[in-house]
Parts: structure tokens; C-alpha cells; sequence
């Protein structure tokens, strides 16, 4: 089944409960949207703004000859008005169409990342189980996606908002009967207000800051098959290989589960080689500590 464009399009947002091969050919439908609705938007830009062109210089025109009291300038001055006006009727068309076709000009990275993810994992899925993927298209400054917001301690009448954009959810089971949850959400805080100028006027001001990247993965398993993980309480921290542009926050581990937070710098928000590199160190990593855990608890 297809995606329903029209429910996709008023949302933006692609949630599916499905097998991995069902998910993997959604993300690769919704790139091929993405791609014709950028061509779109910028074949019916280009339209609008050939028309707004036609239509300046023939409103030149009109100025130039409307003082004039020539016979031929006084009968082709209200052709060249209608022309004119026809001419911005059709920019204005087209400027609007162009808008339409923007709303489906998806921020690619996003849909690029799951595909990666998902391919990168359906290698050690059972392709006939159910796993479950959503990705937000969104931006991260909707009022819904408002966490907190305070009083700027130092100007007052101004506020300082804090946004958390929880973009990507993808969980299912490995072969091994692990099963996974992974996010990634993006922090960015907005600070607003007015501001008096010299003159006593007040205009508003508003400044958007991102705040990195946080990334958290669960694996879940069998506390039988790695019942020896808990020696390696001490030590996991060594364990876990990142890249530079990566921090680790926060390692817990149980008998039953390991959860992994990662902070990564805003400045790599949106860059997907990045953002894959420390998923799959974050999935290394954690497999290793697992591997090492199943070998101690097989000698004991």
C-alpha cells in the first residue's frame, strides 16, 4: 500500500508499524516525493518570477508612455494595463503553487538517515517481523514541540523558549532477540522579546540558538544469555567508542537492558554522514559490551 499523500502532506510527520522491508520502500517512496516536489517548487518559482519580470517591464511601459497624447500610446495604453495585470495574476498563481509544492520539499537528511539506519539493520532482522519507525518532517519550532519556558534573567518583558524535537523513533528486534528503541531529537532555544530603539520605538527581536543533538539508544535482551553484564559495571565507559563530534551523557546498564544517551554538537544537526557514523559506533559499542558479557557468562 502506498503512502497516503494527502494524509502525509497535512502532517508531515511518516509513523508505520510494519516489516522492515515495508518501511525500507516507504522511505525510498517518500525521497522520490521529496525530489519532485523540490523540482516542482523551483520549476513554478522560476514561473512566477519570468511573469513578475513581464509584468515590471510592462508596467515601465505603461508609466513611460501614460504622459503621452499620441494616438497610437492612447489606444495600446489600457492593453498594456490589462497585459500587466495579467502578467501578475499569473506570477501570483504560480508563487502560490510553488508554495504548495515547498510543503512536500522535505529536509532530507531526515529521511536519509532512517533509510541508512534501516538498511544498516534489516541485516540482523528477521525481514517477516513487525519493527516500528517514525520520522517527524516538521520544524523544530512548532508550539508543540515547546518544552520550557522562562523569564530572561537579565531583560525584562523578554522570554527564553526551549524546544525539543523529537524527530526520529525506531524500535523493533534483532535476530538475536534484542530488541532496540532508537532516538534522535534536537534542541534548539529561541530568546524574544522588544527592544526600544533611540528614537522610543519598540521592535521585536527573536534569536534562535541550536543546542545539539541528543541520541538514545535501548537495547533490550535476555538476562540469561548475558547474565555476567553486571561485572562489567565499572568499565563500560571504555567500552564506548564515539566520534569527537560525540559525547557520551549517560551509560546505564541493568541484567535486562542498556541504555545509551549521546550528545553530539548542533553544528552537525543536519549532517547526515555524521549522525550515521554515531549510531552505529552507539550500536558497536553496546554489542561489544554485550559480546563480552555472553564470553564471561559462558566461563562461569
Amino acid at each position: 500500500m502506498a503512502i497516503d499523500l494527502k494524509k502525509f502532506r497535512k502532517t508531515l510527520v511518516y509513523q508505520l508499524s510494519a516489516n522492515i522491508r515495508k518501511i525500507y520502500s516507504d522511505l525510498n517512496e517518500i525521497r522520490k516525493i521529496d525530489q519532485q516536489a523540490q523540482k516542482e517548487q523551483d520549476h513554478f518559482g522560476k514561473l512566477g518570477w519570468q511573469y513578475c519580470v513581464g509584468g515590471i517591464l510592462l508596467g515601465l511601459l505603461w508609466l513611460i508612455i501614460s504622459n503621452s497624447y499620441l494616438a497610437f500610446f492612447v489606444l495600446i495604453r489600457p492593453v498594456i494595463l490589462i497585459i500587466t495585470l495579467i502578467l501578475g495574476l499569473f506570477a501570483i498563481y504560480y508563487w502560490i503553487q510553488s508554495e504548495t509544492h515547498g510543503r512536500l520539499n522535505l529536509p532530507d537528511y531526515r529521511y536519509e538517515l532512517a533509510r541508512k539506519v534501516v538498511l544498516m539493520l534489516s541485516r540482523d532482522m528477521d525481514k517477516s517481523l513487525t519493527a516500528s519507525l517514525s520520522v517527524d518532517f516538521n520544524s523544530g519550532m512548532q508550539k508543540r514541540k515547546v518544552v520550557q519556558t522562562l523569564a530572561h534573567p537579565r531583560r525584562s518583558g523578554w522570554k527564553i523558549k526551549k524546544f525539543q524535537d523529537c524527530w526520529l523513533q525506531f524500535g523493533g528486534e534483532l535476530l538475536d532477540k534484542t530488541a532496540f528503541k532508537l532516538t534522535v531529537t534536537e534542541s534548539n532555544q529561541v530568546v524574544d522579546g522588544y527592544k526600544r530603539s533611540a528614537s522610543g520605538k519598540s521592535k521585536y527581536k527573536s534569536k534562535t540558538k541550536g543546542k545539539g543533538v541528543d541520541i538514545n539508544l535501548i537495547l533490550k535482551y535476555s538476562p540469561r544469555k548475558y547474565a555476567a553484564i553486571k561485572l562489567l559495571q565499572d568499565d563500560v565507559n571504555a567500552a564506548i567508542q564515539l566520534p569527537q563530534i560525540a559525547t557520551l551523557k549517560q551509560v546505564r546498564i541493568t541484567d535486562k537492558n542498556i541504555a545509551l544517551s549521546v550528545k553530539a554538537s548542533p553544528a552537525i544537526a543536519a549532517n547526515l554522514e555524521s549522525l550515521y557514523k554515531i549510531i552505529m559506533m552507539m550500536f558497536l559499542s553496546c554489542y561489544q559490551i554485550l559480546n563480552l558479557a555472553r564470553i564471561l557468562s559462558k566461563k562461569s
